[in-house]
């Protein structure tokens, strides 16, 4: 939980015991900033050499305290002492790699940081002791975000489980609603976005399904082909998500959106075997140029989508995972489930006649 309420008081024209502590404790801290005064940030650029050779040192004294810490057999504080030592490694190499854009931003960094650091200690040096803290004492950055313009104070409460898991999110926000109807925040916003993006690609989804069942139903006016296209797209579906159980991955924001892309080039695979099977009435597909057709449109849709799975976005690459797993189990269903049934559709048509 992180708010303003312990650091204000509940009743600024009544001083507490703790009030008193911590208005001696600013006081000493006045005392110790009096003559404290700034001289005029300097603008020049940072030397990068210099830096490089200051983190070069850095890292030698890492080093060697990683040989002391490995010796003595502390392996969390060797961890920790290992990491260290490979971000300065890496930002030695940041700023070699090159030192004009580093310097430009160090230079920023720098400068933003004892702008921020001279405000702080002045408001500090400055500070009227004489009556309790009062929220208009606070510095600004601290009132804009804790205090709003109706004097309403902020309290920030952080949950003990990861928020961007579905369960704990979905926990975590009905536990504050139910403390507080009115509660609102990141969290909240997130969950009602992915509920109705979830909603809205199921709805989706749906209305592409009966769109493709009038087209098909329209061009074979035969409801057993319209189940018959349809039956590569549910065996496909149910592969999917038994593998996307067996590895481990979660429909989110990003993949979902393919739920309407695998059902329709699922249902397009099917549609060209169906025609194939009606000119020919040969349920040979997979030896004929619209088996092939089928594989190569497959295999491009999954080199194209696949590529997405190299993307540092773990979004982004869930939904090249799933967009290319769909795709060629669709493939499959349809090369091979679909042939079968068609072949004991036209043995028993045969034994009818």
């Amino acid at each position: 939980m992180d708010s303003l309420i312990e650091i204000l008081p509940e009743n600024p024209e009544q001083i507490s015991e703790e009030e008193e502590l911590k208005t001696r404790q600013i006081n000493q801290i006045k005392n110790a900033l009096r003559d404290l005064n700034f001289e005029p940030i300097d603008e020049s650029p940072v030397s990068t050499a210099a830096l490089s050779q200051v983190l070069y040192s850095l890292q030698g004294y890492f080093g060697q305290a990683v040989s002391e810490v490995r010796r003595q057999g502390d392996q969390p504080l060797l961890d920790q002492l290992t990491e260290m030592k490979e971000a300065v490694i890496q930002l030695r190499k940041t700023i070699n790699g090159n030192p004009e854009i580093a310097a430009i931003q160090l230079t920023r960094f720098r400068n933003a940081l004892l702008v921020d650091v001279r405000e702080t200690l002045l408001h500090l040096k400055n500070q009227d002791t004489s009556f309790p803290l009062r929220g208009e004492d606070l510095p600004s950055f601290l009132r804009s975000r804790f205090i709003g313009i109706t004097g309403k104070v902020l309290l920030q409460v952080y949950p003990k489980q990861n928020i961007w898991e579905r369960d704990h999110q979905e926990q975590f926000v009905n536990d504050l609603r139910h403390v507080d109807p009115e509660s609102t925040g990141t969290p909240f916003q997130f969950f009602e976005y992915t509920t109705l993006l979830k909603v809205s690609y199921q709805i989706a989804a749906g209305y592409a399904a009966l769109a493709m069942i009038v087209l098909v139903w329209l061009r074979f006016r035969s409801w057993q082909a319209v189940i018959a296209s349809f039956l590569p797209v549910a065996a496909a579906s149910i592969w999917l998500l038994g593998i996307m159980g067996l590895f481990g991955i979660p429909f989110n924001p990003a993949n979902i959106m393919t739920l309407p892309l695998v059902i329709g080039i699922g249902v397009t695979n099917g549609i060209h075997i169906l025609n194939r099977f009606t000119e020919e009435n040969s349920p040979e597909i997979l030896s004929t140029s619209t088996g092939k057709a089928v594989i190569v449109s497959g295999l491009t849709t999954v080199s194209g989508f696949g590529s997405l799975t190299l993307a540092e976005h773990q979004g982004i690459a869930s939904l090249g995972y799933v967009m290319s797993i769909g795709v060629t189990l669709c493939m499959i269903a349809a090369l091979t489930c679909l042939p079968s049934i068609l072949t004991l559709f036209q043995k028993s048509r045969n034994k009818t006649d």
